[in-house]
């Protein structure tokens, strides 16, 4: 089992932008990106990336917002922490079978916690 912790406010996934005549990321969600990628790799200490199907178990907590809706999609969320264990956990999100995700509130230590690993036949 290979867990992480993401000790950051977690920031939902953005589709690309437009303008100029390309496409891009916004900052903001590059730099959360490396953020993830490093405390992947940390964890990782230098393994290769999972093969096969996988299960994950992923706790996201956020800070204090008024509403439910002011702290993101939990899909959203989980979706901009696949993007950064990408190639570094596992090869590739699609294989992740089974996934368990839930959020919190915590105004002191925003984070996300997670869980991954081979799923059992």
């Amino acid at each position: 089992m290979i867990k992480i912790l993401i000790d950051a406010d977690i920031i939902p996934a953005s589709r690309p932008k437009f303008g100029r005549g390309r496409a891009y990321m916004p900052k903001r969600n590059q730099d959360f990106r490396r953020v993830v990628q490093t405390a992947a790799r940390l964890a990782m200490k230098n393994r290769e990336p999972l093969d096969g199907e996988i299960c994950a178990v992923v706790k996201v907590y956020r800070k204090w917002k008024r509403t439910a809706r002011q702290s993101g999609d939990l899909d959203n969320l989980v979706k901009s922490l696949w993007d950064g264990l990408n190639g570094i956990v596992f090869r590739d999100d699609s294989q992740i079978c089974r996934c368990t995700a839930e959020k919190f509130q915590d105004k002191e230590r925003p984070r996300a916690e997670i869980e991954i690993r081979r799923l059992e036949s």
